[in-house]
Parts: structure tokens; C-alpha cells; sequence
């Protein structure tokens, strides 16, 4: 069964306009999106400095199970308050978006768990944001207006986890 569905030609681009350089957000090139600032969701309270390193190395199950639970917690959140899509680039060079929906709740749980091959990526359009999994327990928002986000943010925090504003070089 397929994860995905089409949306309208409409809502599709509804949603092309309301994230313009979509294409930019990506897992490795955070903060450099134009018209959107990047902020990080983690477990951590501060982003991990060279000294830290011990806190990704040898992590026994037990504390990867409690780590990934938060964050898969905050996606379960997210997915039953508002409405998310997945996209994709199609075209011959890539260069337009093509936004999906998900058939169902569990086959959207199961894209956001982290347990598939893939980083997730979900537009969010009530937040205005794109909500991007990633790495040592960090995951990326891209955000256009942050007064949109005041519900995120909220839940982000009932979830156990922190937001980190400055991306360390």
C-alpha cells in the first residue's frame, strides 16, 4: 500500500506559495533557507560541543528507547492537532514541489517515528513551518513566523525536549 496520496492542483499551490524555497531546507544545510529561520528540537538542552561527544557514543538501548520516545512523542502530538504533508521534487532538474498526503494517521506515525531508512520532512501549513527529522536526537524547524509556532513551541516542551536557537559551526 502506498504511504502517500496527491492533493489538489489548488492546495498544492496554496502550499508551494506559503513555503517558497522548500528546496533549501534540508537536514545539512540549516539556517541557510531564505525567508525562513531554523530552530532545533533536541533532547539535549544545548547543542553538543566536542567534549560532549559521550553523550552520542555507546548510548545503551534503554536510554535510545527514552531519547526517541520524546521526540517521537512530539511528532504523535503534532499529527493529531493539525494537518501535515510529506513533499517531493519532480521534474526533469528536480525544481518543482509536489506536496502528498499521508492515507492514513498510522502511515504518517510510522514516516515521523525515525525507524525507516529516511529522515522525515513535514510541511506544517497552521504553523507555517517545515518540521525536518534528523540526527543525535535533534530534529530542525524551519519557520517563517515564530508567533505561529507559540502551539509547537508548547508542546515541544510537554514533550521533555528543548529548543536550540543558534546552530553551532
Amino acid at each position: 500500500m502506498r504511504r502517500f496520496q496527491n492533493i489538489s492542483k489548488t492546495l498544492n499551490k496554496e502550499l508551494t506559495e506559503k513555503f517558497p524555497n522548500i528546496d533549501s531546507a534540508t537536514y545539512s544545510a540549516a539556517h541557510k533557507v531564505e525567508g525562513f529561520t531554523y530552530l532545533a528540537v533536541s533532547v539535549f538542552e544545548q547543542w553538543l560541543g566536542k567534549d560532549d561527544y559521550h553523550f552520542l557514543e555507546n548510548v545503551s538501548d534503554e536510554e535510545d528507547r527514552k531519547r526517541t520516545s520524546k521526540l517521537n512523542l512530539l511528532s504523535e502530538k503534532l499529527i493529531e492537532i493539525t494537518r501535515v504533508y510529506t513533499y517531493r521534487f519532480k521534474g526533469k532538474n528536480a525544481d518543482r514541489v509536489a506536496f502528498k498526503e499521508f492515507r492514513s494517521r498510522e502511515l504518517l506515525k510510522h514516516y515521523c517515528s525515525g525507524t525507516n531508512d529516511e529522515y522525515f520532512k513535514i510541511a506544517i501549513p497552521e504553523y507555517e513551518c517545515i518540521y525536518l527529522g534528523s540526527e543525535d536526537y535533534t530534529n530542525i524547524i524551519y519557520y517563517r513566523n515564530i508567533d505561529k509556532l507559540n502551539e509547537f513551541l508548547d508542546l515541544i516542551s510537554a514533550c521533555g525536549l528543548y529548543t536550540i536557537e543558534h546552530w553551532e559551526q
